[in-house]
């Protein structure tokens, strides 16, 4: 009984290990370095995926040294992991945008784009093509068609250069990847597939009557929005 408890506990382990690696992603330009921390919390581990099992769920990132055995836990702030020392590599957990990506690569994708507004009314629009690009390609937005529903098209929009999202790549607060004068992240305060800057934006400061053109016309004040909701289905 005591043996079979064990190879069970063991099994148990190993599936928490493996699920909690698939949580993190390596980041390469960390290779070789450490932390400036003067305290970094640090422990023995026999592998990579008994280091991100002791990382947990709620750990902010790690770094696992193969040849010595060894992990590292910080609260990920990249700036200051400056330090050479061989063997270490980063891992850290997929944003938004890399999920999207692995979930569109290679396939066609649908995506469904749903606002609820707050007297109950529901309005969608459907875009029959949808894939992200990965990091090293800004996560450019690529949209087709055909295009269906009831909010009208705003993010394909080949008609209006300045303000369609299909084509761009994505703009945060510290990255400018717009096509305008100004840093359009950083004024509407939230990440986006800004062009000039936009005439949807599904990413606004919630309730707030500075969120402007959701999705212009068909909604043009956050205020009106109780929901929104972005799917993709493979077909």
């Amino acid at each position: 009984m005591y043996v079979f408890h064990s190879f069970f506990l063991i099994a148990v382990s190993l599936q928490l290990a493996k699920a909690v690696t698939q949580r993190y992603l390596a980041n390469l330009d960390f290779d070789d370095k450490k932390s400036d921390n003067e305290l970094p919390a640090e422990n023995n581990a026999s592998s990579l995926s008994f280091c991100s099992a002791l990382c947990g769920f709620t750990c902010g990132c790690f770094g696992f040294n193969a040849k010595e055995k060894k992990c590292v836990y910080y609260p990920c702030d990249r700036t200051k992991i400056t330090v050479v020392e061989t063997g270490w590599r980063h891992y850290f957990p997929p944003n938004g945008n890399d999920v999207i990506h692995r979930l569109t690569k290679g396939r066609n994708s649908s995506l469904y784009v749903s606002i609820t507004l707050q007297s109950g009314k529901k309005l969608y629009e459907l875009y029959h093509q949808f894939s992200v690009s990965d990091e090293a390609n800004k996560y450019k937005l690529s949209l087709g068609g055909p295009v269906t529903g009831t909010l009208g098209d705003r993010m394909l929009l080949t008609g209006y250069s300045d303000d369609f999202a299909s084509g761009m790549y994505f703009s945060t607060p510290d990255r400018d990847n717009d096509r305008a004068g100004y840093h359009c992240a950083a004024n509407w305060r939230g990440g986006w597939w800004f062009n000039s800057c936009h005439s949807t934006y599904l990413n606004g400061l919630w309730s707030s009557e500075n969120w402007l053109s959701p999705w212009y016309p068909t909604v043009q004040y956050g205020t009106e929005i109780k929901e929104t909701l972005m799917m993709i289905k493979p077909h």
